[in-house]
Order: structure tokens, then C-alpha cells, then sequence
């Protein structure tokens, strides 16, 4: 799975399980807590999650590549 794939399987995971730790997070995705973590920064800076009085908050789940508009369309 690539980083965009990944990062969205988190952004779905949270809003399940919006109270899980960062080793439940590695254990579901099998990921390292350092990658999770690091997903987490990322996610949090870009503005799609936030952490909230209830536990993890997805503001905008990032779409999957199933909902990425095919911008390869020029190709020669």
C-alpha cells in the first residue's frame, strides 16, 4: 500500500476506534508505532484530523484511490 493508501486506511480505522493508542493503531494496520505516529503528524498538520475531548476526530477522511479522479489522461 502506498503512504496516501495507508494514511486513509487510518483516517477509516479512527473513525471506528477513535480512542485507540497508537499500539492499537499499528497492531490493525500492521504498521510501526513510529509510522503511526508520524501518519498521525501528518494527518493532524493537513487538517484532516484532530485530537478532541471524545478521542481521535476525522474531519475529512481522505479519499481512496477508488475516488481519485484519473489525471493520467494525457499520456502519448
Amino acid at each position: 500500500a502506498t503512504k496516501d493508501e495507508s494514511q486513509a486506511q487510518l483516517l477509516a480505522y479512527l473513525l471506528t476506534h477513535p480512542q485507540a493508542n497508537h499500539r492499537d493503531m499499528a497492531e490493525a494496520m500492521g504498521r510501526a508505532k513510529s509510522t503511526i505516529q508520524r501518519y498521525l503528524q501528518e494527518l493532524q498538520a493537513q487538517g484532516l484530523l484532530a485530537w478532541g475531548p471524545d478521542g481521535w476526530q476525522v474531519i475529512q477522511p481522505r479519499p481512496t484511490s477508488q475516488e481519485i479522479p484519473n489525471t493520467t489522461e494525457d499520456k502519448e
